[in-house]
């Protein structure tokens, strides 16, 4: 008797042994507690109903494509088991979806996996799934902390969340667009990131006392709320966390915020009394902008990192301007004394949607003692004619006065880093031209001889500058630096001192109808250098380029011939995409590496459709072959 029971453990324990053997082999090991584990990347495939990337030991879900209503996530794709669903990947589908079925096999759901998906009324996740399961239709964690999904086309006007979830996941909301309210459980302590964006008729929820965090884009665009009162224990209200909350007339943050991040309340236009917590340590950029009824910052007692004067957020110490309100009008700031530096976004203007008159009036800025502008500080600030920086600045980001189409000249005088030239801003050597004035009324300007470098942004948006002569002794031109300059239309002359251009330099320069670039000068088109050039008709890559960078000739739609050199051996993503005139390019056999889409491929019967001519063995012909892009093999 005794024998048997042993025999009979021994049995047991030999098939437990086997059991745990095959659920490896057949791949069972490939997630743990942390998620799915690393796997080598083997390729990209697709079936009728949906594109998936292969691993070594698992597939990962990347687009729906199907045209099923009720999409059924399968348990196996390219001989692997599916463990995962991706970013966006049935969000992306245009279909009306009703209902989404997670097999048992998916351990790795990506949060925005569903995004965009505003019919799905039904998730039904299968009993054995060691992650998620599903109750009434809506997605939950295995333990039922975390509430993943709620199906957004699910037609309830009301809903109460259970009072065993913590946490609410990361889009579990978004794009409920009919729910009107939401209660939460003092279960709650984490709202996750854009977890009720999206959802515009909301006007009533409440934020428990247990929460703790707010993500990013938490409550996006949820215009009908009219006001939120943050819970006593919060501490982290994240980036665009209300942003675009237009209704919110009233907000109180409790003194336990400790951090508020970018763009937190921006566009909040109904806002028009706010007052920072005591308890503040970190202040993002851009919090209130577009707050256009918003004239003053107000901030508890007993803060130790900033202070209020005048209605300005300052720095404890007063040496840093970090925010000025949005709503405060005034047509000549002046600098308080003591401030060294101008914040990055201070003064910004989120011009777009605003075009009442009392949202642009700043109109002159008195700069003290400052010693440092930081970037986009008075972006978009139109009422700005003449920018007179004071001779204390050591330090300007290019983008400080980026689209500030008023300016038509800057001063500066006595400092050792800067000069003016004709209302032309340099550095003290001249030698770099930092900001041409946007909006200059001088339809033509020679760059001066011995000036070396064209910065980042410098001629960025000139509007009125029709005629341009570029100085022989260029280097370099700078990212941005020509970007949306489209009225000027003289050619473009290097020398040969040119050394590199930057991404996006001529970008939107429309009118140019001509490009002329010396041999052997520069190696490399960056990204976007000549994006949306329409007004040239070709163009020829110099000798010397080896690297043709992504999208760099995209849209640009009156391109009608490129000549490409020998000396190129690579062509990124969309470097001639969406060309309609270009209908024949050469590649030489030179290019070893080519992008995705560098092409657009048009129907065969398409007037637009482009023709590669590539040579025998290439990897051009290669290229085309797989892309079933048209070509012609070049004669010998």
């Amino acid at each position: 008797m005794i024998l048997m029971k042993t025999v009979k453990r021994f049995f047991a324990l030999f098939l437990a042994v086997v059991i745990t053997v095959s659920l490896c082999a057949c791949g069972d090991n490939s997630y743990d507690e942390n998620g799915l584990k690393t796997s080598k990347f083997i390729k990209s495939e697709s079936n009728n109903d949906y594109v998936y990337d292969v691993y070594e030991d698992y597939t990962i879900i990347t687009a729906y494509i199907g045209e099923d209503f009720r999409v059924s996530i399968p348990s196996r794709l390219g001989g692997k088991p599916v463990r995962g669903i991706g970013e966006n990947a049935i969000g992306s589908s245009m279909l009306a979806i009703d209902i989404v079925d997670i097999p048992k096999s998916v351990v790795d759901i990506d949060p925005s996996a569903f995004s965009g998906c505003t019919t799905v009324t039904i998730f039904t996740v299968a009993s054995g799934n060691p992650v998620y399961k599903s109750e009434k239709g809506i997605m939950y964690s295995k333990d039922g902390k975390t509430l993943l999904h709620y199906p957004s086309g699910k037609l309830e006007d009301e809903y109460s969340v259970l009072n065993t979830v913590q946490k609410i996941g990361d889009y579990a909301f978004a794009n409920c667009e009919d729910l009107f309210s939401v209660i939460l459980p003092e279960t709650i302590t984490e709202i996750g990131s854009y977890a009720f964006s999206g959802c515009d008729k909301l006007n009533k929820i409440n934020i428990p006392e247990s929460v703790t965090a707010i993500g990013s884009y938490a409550f996006y665009e949820c215009q009908a709320l009219p006001e939120v009162t943050l819970p006593s224990k919060l501490k982290t209200i994240g980036e665009h966390a209300f942003d675009y909350c237009i209704s919110v007339k009233k907000l109180t943050i409790p003194d336990s915020v400790v951090e508020i991040g970018d763009g937190a309340f921006m566009r909040c236009e109904s806002l028009s009394d706010l007052t920072l917590p005591s308890g503040l340590q970190k202040y993002g950029y851009q919090v209130c902008s577009g707050c256009t009824l918003l004239k003053e910052f107000k901030i508890a007692s007993g803060n130790q990192n900033f202070r209020v004067s005048d209605g300005v957020l300052y720095s404890f110490d007063g040496t840093q301007l970090i925010d000025f309100p949005y709503g405060k009008y005034e047509r000549k700031v002046t600098v308080a004394d003591g401030v060294k530096t101008i914040r990055a976004y201070a003064f910004y203007r989120d011009y777009q949607g605003y075009e009442d008159e009392n949202d642009d009036n700043i109109e002159s800025v008195d700069f003290n003692g400052v010693e440092k502008i930081g970037a986009y500080a008075f972006a978009n600030r139109d009422a700005i004619k003449v920018v007179i920086l004071p001779s204390s600045l050591n330090e300007l980001s290019v983008t400080a006065f980026n689209h500030c189409m008023g300016i038509t000249e800057y001063r500066i005088s006595g400092n050792s880093v800067y000069q003016a030239v004709d209302g032309v801003l340099f550095s003290a050597d001249k030698k770099t031209l930092i900001a041409y004035p946007a909006g200059s009324k001088t339809t033509a300007y020679t760059i001066p001889e011995g000036t070396e470098h064209i910065g980042d942004y410098a001629f960025s948006y000139s509007m009125n500058l029709i005629e341009l002569n570029m100085a022989k002794t260029i280097k370099t031109v700078g990212n941005y630096g020509f970007y949306q300059a489209s009225a000027f239309t003289t050619p473009v002359e290097f020398s040969s001192s040119l050394e590199s251009l930057g991404e996006y330099c001529f970008s939107h320069c429309m009118g140019v109808e001509e490009f002329n670039i010396p041999a052997n000068t520069i190696t490399v088109i960056p990204k976007g250098a000549f994006e949306v050039i329409d007004g040239a008709y070709e163009f020829v890559i110099p000798e010397g380029v080896t690297e043709i960078g992504d999208e760099a000739f995209r849209e640009s739609g009156y391109l009608a011939y490129i000549e490409i050199p020998s000396t190129v051996t690579k062509i990124g993503d969309r470097a001639f995409y969406d060309m309609d005139d270009l209908h024949k390019l050469t590649i030489p056999s030179t290019v070893t590496q080519l992008g995705e889409e560098i092409v657009t491929v048009f129907d065969e019967s398409d007037p637009d459709k482009v023709t590669l001519y590539v040579d025998e063995g290439s990897k051009a012909l290669e290229y085309a072959k797989d892309n079933n892009v048209p070509y012609e093999i070049n004669k010998q």
